[in-house]
């Protein structure tokens, strides 16, 4: 098994690469992404609760590191005063483009770039944010030590995938390029940030319903008119013992 704090080696690296370029060349999926009642909810909703404790975020700008489809670069630009979307997927970075512009975005880009050399300066842009990203990356603590130097504020916001969750480990076994999340917790992001000389972090759980996968039933539209009642039970539910088995751990690192 690959390790969160450990170096996971090009072969990993590369799989990434090669798997989102396919996975993420499909634009109705991202489009799928901001439609359908319960994953708009999801994408929305998981940045508001990492961005919850920034002020002043519409005079700020802000990195997307790991953006894919540009589903949270559009979600990001919202809130931002600029945005710029980076994933070294080449196959997902042309379907952000296309997304970008479907969603008529006018204060977002996005580029081709590697979170272990972004060739950006330091203190380039006043936070940096990713989501479901670190997990997949080769060098963990070396990634968000970049993110903390290319931030201004040396700040980092996000959400990371839970390997305690019964749905996402069982996704990580069956995923080859979703191996990473099985040691994704609590316990070892708080370590990694530690690792990567953050002084502050806080760490919330989101998530209980299987918002991010395509189950046929959960994903007719007619059921949007449920929502309500999910998400008032599982405001319930990350209150009790039960949230360290939540799909996501939301964080702000600085």
């Amino acid at each position: 098994m690959v390790s969160m704090t450990g170096h996971r080696g090009e072969a990993f690296k590369q799989l990434q690469r090669e798997t989102y370029d396919q996975l993420y060349s499909d634009l109705d999926f991202a489009l799928h992404k901001v439609r359908h009642p319960y994953r708009r909810y999801f994408e929305h909703h998981i940045v508001s609760l990492a961005l919850s404790g920034l002020e002043n975020a519409k005079q700020l700008s802000c990195l997307d590191i790991g953006c894919g489809q540009g589903v949270t670069t559009y979600v990001l630009s919202k809130h931002f005063k600029s945005v710029v979307g980076v994933d070294f997927s080449r196959g997902a970075i042309r379907t952000a483009r296309a997304f970008l512009k479907e969603m008529d975005v006018t204060n977002a880009t996005t580029i081709v770039g590697d979170v272990d050399d972004l060739g950006l300066a330091s203190g380039s842009v006043d936070v940096v944010h990713f989501k479901e990203f670190l997990h997949h990356t080769a060098e963990p603590v070396q990634a968000l030590k970049n993110m903390r130097d290319i931030s201004r504020l040396g700040r980092v916001l996000g959400a990371e995938v839970n390997g305690r969750s019964p749905i996402m480990n069982l996704f990580g076994r069956i995923a080859r390029h979703e191996r990473g999340l099985l040691e994704s917790n609590r316990h070892s992001l708080e370590n990694l940030a530690l690792a990567a000389g953050f002084k502050e972090t806080r760490i919330e759980e989101f998530g209980i319903h299987p918002y991010p996968f395509r189950i046929p039933i959960l994903g007719d539209h007619r059921l949007g008119f449920t929502l309500p009642a999910v998400r008032a039970v599982e405001t319930l539910l990350v209150k009790t013992p039960l949230r360290r088995h939540a799909n996501y751990l939301v964080f702000d690192a600085s």
